[in-house]
């Protein structure tokens, strides 16, 4: 008896992660959402069918203009086990084969997939631009936050804001299901005092969460806040420039970011999103555009400065950061740029000037501290490595990353000297 498998003999029943978003968190779609690149596909053969000597799963990403096989199921049993190489909306369809034949021919360009999903594996991207008090009466205040987020997939309200009181180790819920605007304004309550922080959360519909802490304000006994554990009375979180080996990950905070128009960050948000999947072609150019419209915005230029040092174009780098200093001399971040710059391009000297000024502004800087006792072990002088990388453990009680990290030099260098 020749068993014969029918293209309406199999059913497909469930694509699953570990990741997998449940049905009631779903967004208002026909298409399932799964949060995680590795899933298991469930598929269904009439018994009678079996043994199956092939089943081979086919994938579209243009709604059937186009497949391409992308394996096979080695056990012949479901589930088959597959692996997306990204995100986005993809399209599967099966040929199953038995002694008989196959279920059906080869996908060709506008055969419809027998089950469509969409893969959301990445994370939301999350800034906090500006944490500031605005008086509103003599007696009253808010509490002005100011964001950037950006996903493919965000509902319409992702967003939950929290703070917490320095001496508290959880956090309040502020508000819940908030829109994405990039704005929110607190009225701070009279009977808040002391220091607080505020946290913002963003939830994309995959279930990946992001969020970002601000430093510490001070709620005075006059209902007013000042920023008394950050650099500035505005506080301004830009991304993190690419480091180099044996430095840490820094955090732009010294400039505080101007509010740009709305096109303005709807380009910046876009070059975040080309730069968290690494089309730094297309992220250079909505930088450059940001530029070009907004000179002022300065998370554009720290960005595209960070694209520049990631792909060994240094010189670029420090030109941004020079245009930066022209206008802040004391620019943190831009200083601690020329600085790293200057290491990549082994100019040692150069770079101690940099640093130097940042530590002359800045003597807490533990990170600078720590950067600096690696430019002198790398021109040898251990003795001016050690002086430094002491006063970065010595400043950095309370940053257990670069402590161990100041430690761990110091260990390392007693021990190269004893070996000598």
């Amino acid at each position: 008896m020749w068993w014969h498998i029918y293209s309406a003999a199999f059913v497909l029943l469930s694509v699953s992660s570990p990741g997998e978003v449940p049905a009631s968190d779903q967004p208002d779609s026909a298409v399932p959402m799964i949060s995680s690149r590795s899933m298991e596909i469930a598929y269904q053969v009439p018994s009678q069918a079996y043994p199956l000597q092939r089943v081979e799963l086919w994938i579209t990403r243009d709604s059937g203009q186009s497949w391409r096989s992308v394996g096979l199921d080695e056990d012949l049993h479901p589930p088959f086990a597959y692996t997306a190489d990204g995100d986005g909306h993809i399209g599967l369809f099966f040929v199953i084969t038995n002694m008989a034949g196959a279920s059906s021919a080869a996908p060709e360009p506008g055969t419809q997939p027998h089950h469509s999903i969409r893969v959301d594996s990445t994370d939301p991207l999350i800034q906090l631009q500006q944490v500031k008090i605005m008086p509103v009466q003599p007696q009253s205040h808010l509490l002005s936050l100011a964001w950037t987020a950006y996903d493919a997939n965000l509902g319409q309200r992702p967003m939950a804001i929290f703070f917490q009181r320095q001496e508290e180790t959880g956090w309040h819920l502020l508000a819940d299901n908030v829109e994405n605007n990039g704005r929110f304004d607190w009225p701070i309550p009279d009977q808040l005092r002391g220091h607080v922080q505020v946290k913002i959360q963003v939830t994309d519909q995959a279930g990946h969460q992001q969020s970002a802490i601000s430093n510490f304000v001070l709620v005075s006994q006059a209902n007013t806040a000042t920023n008394t554990l950050g650099s500035e009375a505005d506080i301004s979180v830009a991304q993190a420039t690419p480091i180099l080996t044996g430095m840490e990950e820094i955090v732009p905070t010294s400039q505080p970011a101007t509010t740009p128009s709305g096109s303005v960050l709807d380009v910046y948000k876009l070059g975040l999103w080309h730069k968290e999947r690494g089309d730094y072609g297309q992220a250079i150019n909505q930088f450059l555009e940001c530029i070009n419209t907004a000179p002022e915005f300065l998370p554009a230029a720290y960005e595209l400065a960070n694209i520049y040092y990631a792909e060994n174009n240094y010189q670029g780098a420090m030109n941004i950061y020079k245009n930066i200093l022209d206008r802040y001399p004391e620019d943190r971040d831009a200083l601690r740029g020329c600085a790293l710059t200057q290491v990549a391009l082994k100019q040692y000297s150069k770079a101690l000037v940099y640093m130097d000024k940042v530590l002359l502004k800045h003597p807490e800087d533990a990170q600078t501290w720590l950067d600096t006792g690696d430019v002198f072990v790398w021109m040898g002088e251990r003795e001016s490595a050690k002086k430094y990388w002491s006063e970065a453990r010595r400043l950095s009680q309370k940053n257990p990353t670069i402590n161990t990290a100041a430690q761990k030099r110091l260990e390392k260098l007693v021990s190269t000297v004893d070996n000598k």
